[in-house]
């Protein structure tokens, strides 16, 4: 009567590296629709139905760009065979030249290394230079100081598309990784880590937070390695593909525009994926945001991020949160930005179903809010992947 539930588990155990036969890797239908909250038959239904009619223009841009061309380089790519069949998360945090948040981020990599979690953290700093990394970085955490990377690639507003590349070719140099995640300066992690490596195991898709409108998803994704090693090692061609699409040239670039990290890893895997399932395969990508943002503030005049399936629109009852938003200070093509974060907001943020947040000034969460958040991190262990579901909390 369980046999429906082996999918699962099978999937559960990579977790925690064990080993698993071959062959039962592949996330199914019936272990998605039977597994936490996180994941369910509403929500399933939800982002397969797009209840906007730009999504025909969307579904008509995909033909169009399927018979196209000056995509079939890229649609001709062979599959990648490089994922790891058991979870390991890569953080890939981007900063001018301070970590922002950095206790609750110091607190939330040490929960998930104490209940045997295995994670990378990797830090790009574009404000600080090679030479000057040492004296820069001596008051850092051990933990932070060893995730520097010592390259650094140039990054310009609404290019950061190099240092994106970066990140993602020094993770992989680690064959475990798995998957990886962008965050930035301004971010805070939300989620038990361990229910992530569950969700991760349970589905091991990309996750993009797409536009309800436009080609175009929120910087902050997370990648499988299967996708980033495509997307790597064709980065200076798919820049070239969307600048000609767009008619822009780099200098072009400004955010009443385009940004070039929004439109150029979602789209071309959409098309891949497409052509994938096709030829009966199953889908490797999921529109889902793991990042709150808040990009519906009055006082944005930039309507193409207004539309980003993110933020408010998937946190029930979150009044408290709301609150926090410091929307006054709202500047052009910039999301809401919140001073403080209290005890009922970062409650709200728990029970919604984003991993990390933004965008939240350093020092917005209090020593109390800390030390909650601490305590939720560290309250269930890994062990719990098999007796616990995100709906018991």
């Amino acid at each position: 009567m369980f046999a429906h539930l082996l999918p699962c588990l099978l999937q559960l155990l990579t977790v925690l590296g064990a080993e698993v036969p071959a062959g039962n890797h592949e996330s199914t239908s019936s272990c998605l629709l039977q597994q936490g909250k996180r994941i369910t038959p509403d929500r399933l239904a939800h982002e397969a139905a797009d209840p906007y009619s730009a999504a025909l223009e969307l579904e008509s841009d995909a033909e169009k760009d399927l018979q196209d061309p000056t995509w079939q380089w890229w649609l001709d790519l062979p599959e990648v065979d490089d994922q790891p069949a058991s979870v390991k998360l890569a953080i890939l945090l981007l900063i001018k030249n301070e970590v922002g948040n950095a206790k609750a981020w110091l607190d939330w990599i040490r929960s998930a290394r104490r209940h045997g979690l295995h994670l990378e953290l990797l830090i790009h700093a574009s404000g600080i230079g090679p030479k000057e990394q040492e004296n820069a970085t001596a008051t850092w955490p051990a933990e932070f100081r060893q995730s520097l990377l010592p390259q650094r690639a140039h990054t310009t507003w609404c290019d950061i598309v190099n240092a994106q590349v970066l990140l993602m070719r020094s993770a992989m140099t680690d064959p475990a990784i798995s998957h990886m995640v962008f965050v930035d300066t301004a971010s805070i992690p939300v989620e038990l880590p361990w229910v992530i490596y569950e969700q991760l195991a349970l589905a091991s898709e990309s996750r993009f937070c797409k536009s309800k409108h436009e080609k175009r998803a929120e910087t902050w994704s997370l990648i499988r390695r299967s996708h980033a090693r495509l997307l790597v090692d064709n980065h200076d061609g798919l820049r070239k593909q969307l600048l000609d699409k767009l008619h822009l040239v780099s200098e072009d670039l400004n955010p009443g525009q385009v940004c070039l990290e929004e439109v150029v890893w979602r789209w071309p895997l959409v098309l891949r994926d497409r052509r994938r399932q096709d030829m009966g395969n199953l889908s490797q990508l999921m529109d889902s945001c793991v990042m709150f943002v808040d990009w519906q503030i009055t006082r944005n005049p930039t309507k193409r991020r207004r539309d980003w399936e993110g933020g408010f629109d998937h946190c029930e009852d979150c009044d408290a949160l709301r609150a926090c938003n410091r929307a006054k200070e709202a500047q052009l093509a910039h999301p809401a930005t919140f001073g403080t974060l209290t005890q009922p907001a970062f409650q709200e943020l728990l029970r919604s179903p984003f991993w990390f947040a933004r965008k939240f000034e350093d020092g917005a969460m209090s020593e109390e809010v800390l030390d909650t958040a601490d305590s939720t991190w560290r309250a269930l262990s890994q062990g719990a992947l098999f007796s616990h579901g995100k709906q018991h909390r």
